[in-house]
């Protein structure tokens, strides 16, 4: 097992915590249709703009014990929570990849599902703004791993089929069945995972779905509340493609091994 420098570990992780915390932004702000520059961090409640030392990345969370400095409002624990996750993010690319363009890959593109799988399971929506930077690091990377051809078959692929489903069920249901930013965002991970794995995300983001929408199901009726069978696909097309990329090909060899394929 290689050894990596205790250094870099932990200097990835700080940087995650740091990246994190411009998601927390993205996030916030995207949707809203607000600027991610100006005005600068600030309570959502009161306004009153965060001193440096109340926005250190998670830290600060736990030192305001999760409550704004100036108005004792609740902070949202989803911010650390995104911190945590992006810093995770950061560190298991190193560990996995160390320095190398593929810690940046994995970085960018796990990232980049964190950030769109938050605001679609929030807002119903999965902002271009966000995919684009990251589409634009892939083309150089297919290029680089002489991947352009099967990945950019594997976007058209995933974007076809997608597109197929949304109109299908749209005969079939009557109405919208699926969003039509579900399309191009399966396309984009086509874009990055391959052919090969692309039907794998898709199955796993269909069962993590369904097993979603039965518990949201079963929590409704137990609560006597009306169920919602409005479910954002988004995040669980992301845990289809995180899945996919990192252990995709370790399952696909223990399943033909279990069918007696090899």
């Amino acid at each position: 097992m290689v050894e990596y420098p205790v250094f870099f570990s932990i200097l990835f992780f700080i940087s995650g915590l740091i990246f994190g915390s411009f998601f927390n932004v993205l996030i916030y702000r995207l949707p809203e249709n607000k600027s991610i520059f100006k005005p600068s961090s600030h309570c959502t409640e009161c306004g009153k703009s965060l001193k440096w030392y109340m926005n250190i990345p998670f830290f600060s969370y736990i030192f305001l014990k999760g409550k704004c400095y100036y108005c004792n409002a609740r902070i949202s624990f989803l911010y650390p929570l995104v911190e945590l996750f992006t810093g995770g993010i950061f560190l298991s690319g190193y560990l996995l990849h160390g320095l190398s363009l593929y810690t940046v890959d994995f970085i960018i593109f796990l990232s980049t599902l964190l950030v769109i799988s938050i605001i679609d399971f929030k807002h119903f929506i999965i902002p271009w703004s966000i995919l684009i930077p990251a589409f634009l690091w892939r083309i150089f990377f297919n290029i680089y791993t002489n991947r352009i051809v099967e990945n950019f078959i594997a976007f058209i692929v995933g974007f076809g089929f997608i597109y197929f489903l949304m109109v299908f069920g749209e005969k079939i249901f009557k109405k919208e069945a699926m969003g039509g930013g579900d399309v191009y965002y399966t396309a984009f991970i086509g874009f990055f995972i391959g052919i090969k794995l692309l039907v794998l995300m898709f199955l796993i983001a269909s069962f993590t779905g369904m097993i979603f929408g039965i518990v949201n199901m079963i929590i409704s009726k137990l609560r006597k509340k009306e169920i919602s069978m409005v479910i954002p696909f988004g995040p669980f097309l992301s845990i289809g493609a995180v899945v996919s990329y990192i252990w995709g090909f370790s399952i696909i060899n223990w399943y033909l091994n279990l069918c007696g394929v090899y």
